[in-house]
């Protein structure tokens, strides 16, 4: 991946925390990267007001959105079993929290196919690890179960 330069820039999109804004500027010049947020206003199970703001840098041409991250967020909550809300189930060390994690990581990047579509045709089935260029093919359960890893 490349590092963010004022003609290629970073484009970040968050929910209103406040904590965000501050990380993104202290690790990032406000001339390679963007930044937009996007407040939504929920009571129950209904969203009633979003509230779209670009916080800095030139944002022209970018839909401001975290329906990805929100889907992604879903996908872990599904699959991670202490990260489903009001569950009873929890990780009693953080080794084990970070372990459940990298499976999840793994598996939705170098096992998991996603499909590219040209239009309405689906043109092929690729994971994320092929598309940019880490792994050749998809992997099974058995090959990442038996992997052996080096630390280096």
């Amino acid at each position: 991946m490349d590092l963010p330069f004022p003609d290629k820039r970073a484009f970040f999109f968050t929910d209103g925390n406040f904590q965000y804004e501050g990380i993104i500027k202290e690790i990032y010049s406000e001339s390679c990267a963007a930044y937009g947020k996007i407040i939504k206003t929920i009571k129950g199970n209904s969203v009633l007001d979003v509230k779209i703001e670009g916080v800095f840098g030139d944002l022209k041409g970018h839909k401001i959105s975290t329906s990805v991250v929100e889907g992604y967020n879903n996908k872990m909550r599904q699959r991670i079993a202490p990260f489903v809300r009001k569950t009873a189930a929890f990780s009693k060390s953080l080794k084990s929290h970070v372990a459940r994690i990298n499976v999840f990581i793994f598996a939705n990047n170098f096992i998991e196919k996603k499909r590219e579509w040209n239009g309405l045709k689906k043109i092929k089935e690729r994971t994320p690890a092929m598309i940019e260029g880490i792994a050749t093919y998809v992997w099974t359960w058995r090959e990442f179960l038996q992997c052996n890893v080096v630390k280096i």
